[in-house]
C-alpha cells in the first residue's frame, strides 16, 4: 500500500499510485524489491499464491515478475520498466528490519526516454543510500531500546 508520495521538481509529474492505493506484490518496483529480498523459493510461493489477484493485470506484467524479482535480488534494487504503465520506469528498494525482512519500500518513477538507463542507475544509487540510512536508524533505535529497559512505571507488573 502506498502510504506517502512526494512530487519532484520536474514540470511533468509521474504518479503511478495515489496514497492508499493497494496492489498485489509483483506490481510495481517497490513490491518487486520486496519479493527480491526473499529467498527464491519463498518469492515463487508468494507469486503462486497471488496468481488470482494478478489475473486482472496484463500478461506482460505477469510474465515479467519472476525475472524482475531475480534481477532485483542480484542488483539490490528492482526495476519496473513499463510493466505498470507503458511509458513509465520505476526503481525501488526494500527497507528491511534487523532480521533482513522487508518492512517497507522506497521508489522513484519517471517517464521513459533515451536517458532512462542512466537515470535508473542514478535513482538506484540514491535509493540505496537512503535505504542504508533508514535501516541504520532502525537498527540503532532497536539497539537503544534493548539497552535501556522501560522505566519501572511502564514495566508490566507480575502482581495479581
Amino acid at each position: 500500500m502506498c502510504i506517502d508520495r512526494k512530487a519532484g521538481d520536474y514540470p511533468i509529474k509521474v504518479f503511478t499510485a495515489e496514497v492508499g492505493t493497494r496492489r498485489p506484490l509483483g506490481v510495481g518496483a517497490g513490491s518487486l524489491a520486496v519479493l527480491g529480498s526473499m529467498p527464491d523459493d519463498e518469492a515463487v510461493a508468494v507469486i503462486e499464491a497471488l496468481k488470482g489477484h494478478l489475473k486482472s493485470y496484463p500478461e506482460q506484467l505477469r510474465r515479467g515478475i519472476l525475472p524482475s524479482v531475480r534481477a532485483a535480488r542480484k542488483a539490490g534494487y528492482a526495476v519496473s520498466d513499463g510493466l505498470v504503465l507503458p511509458s513509465v520506469i520505476g526503481v525501488g528498494v526494500a527497507i528491511r528490519d534487523r532480521r533482513g525482512v522487508a518492512i517497507g519500500t522506497l521508489g522513484i518513477a519517471s517517464f521513459k526516454d533515451s536517458g532512462s538507463d542512466r537515470r535508473i542507475a542514478e535513482y538506484a544509487a540514491m535509493l540505496m543510500c537512503e535505504q542504508a540510512r533508514i535501516e541504520r536508524v532502525l537498527r540503532d533505535k532497536f539497539a537503544a531500546a534493548v539497552k535501556s529497559p522501560a522505566p519501572a512505571s511502564r514495566r508490566p507488573s507480575l502482581r495479581a
